[in-house]
């Protein structure tokens, strides 16, 4: 980790034709060592954000929010407990399909977040071990990937997690992210 105390995060939107910087959001100068890590985009254009801290270990910093083109970085509400509980880490964050809820894995803390994007906060928390891969799926919940090689499916409606396999040995792994093809 490199300059720290010289750390500057925002989030640039960039004309993939032409590279030129169409817009760029920057977060308050007292979150400077709030590194904006893993980013998805809803089909209405709202930006959900996943953060890691690289600051004093103590200190406990909002680490996921959301933005609109033309508008200030939002961060989104979370207790106390819910933040201490995250380690001031994320590992992966992904939209439900409907685009109204972001799923966020912490897997330093063993736990998965759920956020309400209209409500602006954290509607639900579950422990799931090592777990960081997300990705949303048809049927309105994700599919969540473990270090351990397990696969998860969380239903949003009733607020449920099941494993989905289970490795038959010891060789399986992966790696932060997932994708829906």
């Amino acid at each position: 980790k490199l300059k720290l105390d010289d750390m500057s995060p925002s989030l640039a939107y960039i004309d993939v034709n032409s590279g030129a910087l169409i817009e760029r959001a920057e977060l308050q100068p007292e979150f400077h060592q709030l590194s904006i890590r893993h980013i998805d985009v809803n089909e209405a254009g709202t930006v959900a954000i996943a953060m890691q801290y690289q600051g004093e270990r103590s200190r406990q910093v909002p680490l996921v929010a959301s933005h609109k083109s033309g508008e200030k970085i939002n961060f989104l509400d979370a207790s106390s407990e819910i933040l201490a509980r995250m380690k001031q880490y994320c590992g992966s964050v992904r939209y439900s399909q409907n685009g109204e809820y972001i799923l966020v894995s912490s897997p330093k803390g063993n736990l998965m977040t759920v956020w309400s994007i209209r409500e602006g906060k954290c509607v639900d928390h579950f422990r799931c071990q090592d777990a960081s891969g997300v990705a949303p799926l048809n049927n309105g919940g994700f599919a969540i990937s473990s270090g351990q090689g397990k696969i998860y499916h969380y239903a949003i409606e009733s607020q449920t997690l099941r494993a989905v396999s289970r490795p038959q040995t010891n060789t399986l792994a992966w790696d932060n992210h997932l994708s829906r093809i």
